[in-house]
């Protein structure tokens, strides 16, 4: 196969067909195509598009390009993927909350290159934990405490592994039929029989505006019905940061406090529709769905849920009673408004940017993360602020020396109006 005249074809916006597009997946995984003819073709695709034909074709290939976990005993095993976002710790919620009403959950998880840590990163925040496990430590675990989350090993989907990487470096990264490869030849391989989606939408996401974040929905559902997965999800809101913490360890502590406390936010409304989604397959009553996922939390269950999994990642059994018990608000340092008004808008673009300068992201995959960077929003959304209300609290071992270069950025993030905002739904559609 001439891997010029392939991209000769796309560059002309022709349709590829099944042989080509695993020819250049294979001289992918085998290092046999250069990669400058890579980087070309996949600016060819971002340019011209892929027909769904093209997308289908390209995401069973990558699949294909490398081994599938299968979790013996568990004939439905329910997954959920979110396109990513500032503040974005739904998994570190939502999967032992499901798994505390005994549905089985297993989600791939990885970390980030970008403005904060992602899950792994996260859970890894807490002394200990490690969360790179082969496939018979992932069968274990899966038997022991009821849900997976884990980094996924080199041999899935080895070709998103190289094609991320370049996509990354050559400006091709914001493409649906390659971001919809990428994420599904992943999902297909990962053990889940059932994949619940969380599309995002806004200033903070990938997809700014609705349209967009529709035609992604439509084409990850589509493919993932075709590649034997059961499909459901949200379209949910991400301009301002999705929480109250933002960074790693501050993240852990607030998703403890959600799974023991289940403050009423837009963050709970979003983990609460994507876990009625993922428990509809074994409950048609809506209103016992509500009840139980709401008894798991009472109870303590879904606590401990999450506390069964630190334990079984290595990590110090205290760990739970300690992110409980932490005042964090007494250890970082305050910023404050500089005027009285309502929070008519808060800049998580911006915000994150911040924080992976104070250490809690990445820029190139050998930059170390510190667990502790980030901030905890005193004020969000809608709420009301006199000049001096501190608006967050600033952690980590640069957070000093940052602010005192930078203390000016962080009120400028929040927009301050004269009148209140309606609290919009988080939810925008179902897909």
């Amino acid at each position: 196969m001439d891997m010029l005249q392939i991209i000769e074809a796309k560059k002309r916006g022709s349709e590829l067909g099944e042989s080509e597009i695993e020819a250049w997946v294979r001289g992918v995984v085998d290092e046999s195509i250069p990669l400058y003819q890579s980087a070309s073709l996949l600016m060819a695709i971002r340019l011209n598009g892929m027909t769904f034909d093209e997308t289908w074709l390209l995401t069973r290939a990558m699949a294909n390009s490398g081994d599938r976990v299968h979790y013996k005993g568990f004939p439905v095993v329910v997954d959920k993927h979110s396109t990513g976002g500032v503040g974005d710790k739904v998994t570190l919620i939502l999967a032992p909350l499901v798994a505390a009403c005994g549905v089985p959950v297993a989600m791939l998880s990885g970390r980030s290159l970008g403005f904060t840590g992602g899950t792994i990163d996260k859970f890894e925040s807490i002394a200990g934990v490690t969360c790179e496990f082969d496939d018979l430590t992932l069968q274990r675990m899966m038997q022991e405490i009821g849900w997976v989350n884990a980094q996924p090993s080199s041999r899935i989907a080895p070709a998103d592994r190289a094609l991320y990487a370049l996509r990354d470096v050559t400006g091709t990264v914001d493409s649906i039929p390659l971001i919809t490869a990428s994420i599904m030849s992943k999902k297909m391989c990962g053990g889940g029989t059932h994949l619940c989606l969380d599309v995002k939408c806004g200033p903070g996401a990938f997809m700014q505006n609705f349209d967009d974040a529709r035609k992604l929905a439509s084409s990850l559902k589509q493919v993932g019905i075709l590649g034997g997965l059961k499909m459901a999800g949200v379209i949910s809101r991400m301009a301002e940061p999705l929480g109250q913490a933002v960074g790693n360890y501050v993240e852990m502590w607030e998703a403890v406090r959600y799974l023991t406390e289940w403050p009423k936010t837009p963050l709970a409304e979003l983990v609460m529709a994507l876990a009625d989604h993922m428990l509809k397959m074994y409950m048609p009553d809506e209103e016992k769905r509500a009840a139980m996922l709401m008894s798991a939390i009472e109870s303590g269950a879904a606590i401990e849920a999450l506390r069964r999994y630190l334990d079984f990642c290595g990590g110090d059994v205290r760990a739970i009673d300690q992110l409980m018990s932490m005042e964090l608000t007494q250890e970082g340092v305050a910023v404050t408004s500089t005027r009285d008004g309502f929070v008519n808008d808060i800049d998580g673009y911006g915000l994150a940017l911040c924080a992976r300068e104070l250490g809690a992201g990445r820029i190139t995959q050998n930059d170390r993360i510190d667990p502790m960077a980030g901030f905890i929003l005193e004020k969000q959304l809608a709420d009301e602020v006199k000049a001096g209300d501190v608006l967050l609290l600033v952690y980590g071992k640069k957070a000093k020396s940052w602010l005192s270069q930078n203390r000016e950025r962080i009120p400028a993030l929040f927009t301050i109006g004269n009148s209140a905002i309606d609290k919009a739904s988080i939810i925008l559609d179902e897909v």
